[in-house]
């Protein structure tokens, strides 16, 4: 009997399966308050209320001395995410001292 092989996708570089907890909680922003969190209308400032939520969460979870040091983008190359990882671990490991 012959068992069919199941691939795996390796190019995450290009895109990456998001996480379900993610993709549960970004459902309501991309079918229903999809506003532009840089405008003043009542569209965007939900949004941008969300996401100044996320932003101070990512915050506390990174151990960031302030809430603007967390940028969100579209898309930021390994080499620099992994310095900001070791940059993070490095502080939280000097308050706890």
């Amino acid at each position: 009997m012959r068992h069919a092989v199941r691939p795996i996708y390796l190019d995450n570089n290009a895109t990456t399966r998001m996480d379900p907890e993610v993709l549960a909680a970004m459902v309501p922003y991309f079918t229903e308050q999809f506003g532009n969190a840089s405008s003043t209308h009542s569209f965007g400032t939900e949004v941008g209320s969300a996401l100044k939520q996320a932003r101070q969460h990512l915050q506390t979870l990174l151990g960031a001395a302030f809430d603007y040091e967390i940028i969100f983008t579209s898309g930021v190359p390994n080499p620099i995410i992994r310095q900001f990882f070791r940059r993070s671990k490095r502080r939280r490991a000097a308050m706890r001292s």
